[in-house]
């Protein structure tokens, strides 16, 4: 019985993260379809972050710990006072 339990937890779990990482690629292209890809290619013939993606991925830095603290994904209200 708890075998059976934990098995349907298990494959649950795993369709929860196949549904995430599906929902992140969607959003990942959708942005790449609005803003262009987020690498360029160097003179070098290597790839560099765009600077629009290395300005968002310092601004997720800076900003996700405090929705982190939060309820879901809203800041607690005492940080916006």
């Amino acid at each position: 019985m708890e075998k059976q339990e934990r098995l349907k937890k298990e494959r649950l779990e795993e369709e929860r993260r196949q549904k995430d990482e599906e929902r992140l690629e969607k959003e990942k292209q959708e942005r790449w379809e609005e803003e262009g890809p987020a690498t360029e290619t160097t003179k070098q013939g290597g790839t560099t972050p765009t600077l629009c993606e290395r300005a968002r991925h310092l601004l997720r830095e800076e900003v996700c710990p405090y929705f982190r603290q939060g309820e879901g994904n809203e800041p607690e209200k005492s940080l916006l006072n």
